[in-house]
């Protein structure tokens, strides 16, 4: 009887095993509707046009089309396909399926598309190409691409992970001009939410540079890195954002900026109209009816209340530098709808700071906080010059007691930008 049992669980364990490829490729056909699933999205739809599933392979043909009107117009003018067949063979491993892909009609032997799929549904992808990338823009300028990699990752909660790189992206034009950007890397991790990404992403540039060999101008922006994230309260039912970008060097022939800082976060943004808007501005060009109504979702992202902060805005020029921060705040008001009016209602503060090496190297600069000084809307510390006040009930209140309304004082700025 042992042995009966013994033989019995042997055979039952030899069934499993041989069963087991067909028990993954199942799950793999599944996963694979999933991935099309996640990814398919307003701004790329992806079709699945058959899937052959056999024993130990399988084989499977997607179609991917670019939906997004500006995106596909971009393609058009560069003259690349909007849409386009993939190809992809199948391999059922133990614990996990690999696929190697194909884009019909493209130089397959420079492309490189290698996916890997756990039996969970967590999908890893890495896209490389080896070939220069060379298209024509306007005015007879060619974009070329030496090379460039995507990596990323699809867990089953659909969270996305991603990096791009690439050595360099550089433009020229038939008069020599150049413009190109080195060491260029992007990641990413987070979600899609209607139309929306809520996570963190992150480009760094080694250097931009400019040469224009007509006028002789040239100019370089190096150590380039921006980081952006976008957040969901639940509480709230409202969306925050914050952004960061560090610049090491900005040079030309005639200036030289170091340590460039700005640093910005928003919240309070209702998820309903900002929703509502991302939609009205995904399509093609807005009807007078869809103009409307997005000016009327505008005014009630304001009406719910939100909040703006310039947590720093910092750089060093001309043997000195100068620092700024500020805050706007707007309440709920719902009961409201004079757009004049919601305006206004922002409350915050605000302060700058400028160091008087930098002021004595521009002499416009100078006259003008040589005029806030005799107004003693500046105050003078030694070592610089200081700025600082609080917004309040329409107006702009300096430390001095001066006051002046807040729309005349935007008109002022707006006119001199």
């Amino acid at each position: 009887m042992k042995s009966l049992k013994f033989y019995g669980a042997v055979g039952g364990g030899i069934a499993l095993l041989g069963c087991w490829p067909l028990a993954v490729g199942q799950i793999a056909h599944t996963a694979f509707d999933d991935l099309v699933t996640s990814i398919d999205n307003s701004n790329v739809s992806i079709e699945l046009i058959d899937y052959q599933r056999g024993y130990l392979s399988s084989e499977a043909t997607t179609k991917v089309v670019v939906e997004a009107e500006l995106a596909k117009q971009q393609l058009q003018d560069l003259g690349l396909p909007t849409e386009f067949l993939l190809t992809h063979d199948i391999v059922h491993g133990l614990i996990s399926v690999t696929s190697d892909s194909t884009i019909q009609n493209w130089d397959s032997d420079a492309l490189v598309i290698e996916s890997k799929t756990l039996l969970n549904g967590a999908t890893d992808i890495h896209l490389a190409y080896s070939n220069a990338f060379s298209v024509m823009l306007e005015d007879s300028a060619v974009l070329t691409i030496p090379s460039w990699q995507v990596k990323g990752s699809v867990e089953p909660n659909q969270t996305i992970q991603y990096e791009i790189a690439s050595p360099s992206i550089r433009v020229q034009d038939d008069f020599g001009a150049e413009l190109e950007f080195a060491d260029i890397e992007v990641t990413a991790d987070g979600v899609f939410d209607n139309q929306l990404w809520l996570g963190n992403q992150k480009f760094t540039i080694g250097s931009v540079t400019f040469n224009e060999p007509e006028s002789g101008f040239n100019a370089q922006v190096s150590g380039i890195n921006y980081d952006f994230s976008t957040s969901f309260d639940d509480e709230t039912n409202t969306y925050g954002t914050a952004y960061k970008l560090d610049v090491e060097q900005l040079k030309n022939i005639d200036i030289e900026a170091n340590n460039i800082v700005v640093a910005m976060n928003a919240g309070g943004f209702d998820s309903n109209a900002v929703n509502r808007l991302a939609e009205l501005s995904s399509g093609n060009a807005l009807t007078d009816q869809q103009t409307a109504e997005m000016f009327d979702t505008l005014v009630l992202l304001l009406a719910n209340g939100l909040s703006l902060e310039q947590e720093q805005l910092s750089f060093e020029l001309g043997g000195g530098s100068v620092s700024s921060t500020w805050q706007l705040n707007w309440p709920e008001q719902a009961s409201s709808t004079d757009i004049y009016e919601m305006l206004i209602a922002v409350d915050g503060g605000f302060s700058a700071y400028v160091t008087k090496p930098l002021v004595e190297s521009f002499p416009m600069l100078e006259q003008v906080i040589d005029e806030l000084m005799i107004m003693e809307i500046m105050t003078d510390d030694g070592q610089g010059y200081q700025l600082q006040g609080v917004i309040k009930d329409g107006n702009v209140m300096f430390e001095n007691g001066q006051q002046i309304p807040l729309l005349m004082l935007a008109m002022a700025v707006l006119s001199n930008a």
